[in-house]
């Protein structure tokens, strides 16, 4: 009998965590990246250059919404062993390429505005990263703002959230 009763509980208690969280993770819908992806793509054209910081967006741009151009900060430092002047020369040589291709460039402010465990990841700081923007950020405008859900929790609710603004860099 006792040991039924342990069954039972932990039957409950595997149904309960299936469906209040396995399964709703399952659903994209239920996803903010998803979502911060279908707008991005819906301001941006099949082959335009995307930036993001790294993550979801990264996989969902290309593989759910046929934005195969898509750039990751994150990866491009780890491409140039954390060289942020090698990763802004590749960064422009694109710019400047998409452009001249006659396509459009957009960023995603996550990647202007890189978390502080991305910087420290690549053992650079705020200045770093300021320089590698400095000479698109005049050349900014905002075409999307998209909201994106802390990922922290408090008594299981996700608290917190912020927008995002996608800018496209306009040519020089």
């Amino acid at each position: 009998m006792r040991r039924a009763a342990c069954v039972l509980v932990a039957l409950v208690f595997f149904v309960t965590n299936l469906v209040a969280t396995i399964l709703p993770r399952k659903d994209l819908t239920n996803d903010p990246r998803f979502e911060a992806a279908g707008i991005i793509a819906g301001v941006s054209r099949e082959n335009d250059l995307i930036v993001v910081p790294t993550g979801k967006l990264e996989q969902y741009l290309p593989y759910s919404f046929d934005r195969p151009e898509v750039l990751s900060l994150h990866h491009l430092l780890v491409r140039y062993d954390h060289d942020v002047s090698a990763a802004a020369a590749f960064l422009r040589q694109r710019v400047e390429e998409t452009h001249r291709k006659g396509h459009s460039v957009f960023v995603s402010e996550e990647a202007i505005e890189l978390s502080s465990g991305i910087l420290e990841l690549h053992g650079i700081d705020r200045n770093d990263v300021d320089e590698l923007w400095s000479e698109y950020l005049p050349r900014r405008e905002s075409c999307a703002t998209y909201r994106f859900l802390s990922m922290r929790r408090k008594f299981g609710v996700r608290v917190g959230s912020r927008e995002w603004n996608v800018y496209r860099m306009r040519k020089r």
